[in-house]
């Protein structure tokens, strides 16, 4: 199992939630539609931490899938709330995802401060930790 199998498996997570809104990927060109709602992406990992020593020992992996909820100035916070709110209740703690036979299982949740950013976009960020083993 891999980092690339992590990956997968909180994509199609994301993916599977069907949260209904257009969504950029990292490293992938998106432009953002006037007035319309996106969101955006981003993993977080940390280092892998030692869970076991040894060849066949295992790897702890943390980190945050990022999801930046953009939604046009002026709106108020209901709807970003309201989507912030699905994302939390779908990527519940202790709530598991396989991909390529590996588990990512959902550690917390939340939403954090929003902002307006510079091109004038509300932003709620929502952050997902999540953790998973693979064997070394």
């Amino acid at each position: 199992m891999s980092m690339t199998d992590i990956r997968s498996a909180l994509v199609q997570a994301y993916e599977d939630g069907a949260f209904s809104i257009p969504t950029a990927w990292e490293n992938v060109s998106y432009s953002p539609v006037s007035g319309t709602a996106w969101a955006q992406v981003t993993l977080l990992p940390s280092e892998p931490s030692v869970g076991s020593l040894g060849d066949g020992g295992i790897d702890i992996h943390r980190g945050i899938m990022q999801i930046d909820l953009f939604y046009p100035r002026g709106g108020g916070d209901v709807p970003s709330n309201n989507k912030a709110q699905a994302i939390r209740a779908y990527f519940y703690a202790g709530r598991s995802f396989v991909y390529g036979g590996q588990s990512v299982t959902i550690m917390q949740s939340g939403r954090g401060p929003a902002t307006v950013t510079e091109d004038g976009w509300f932003q709620m960020p929502v952050s997902v930790h999540y953790y998973a083993r693979t064997r070394r």
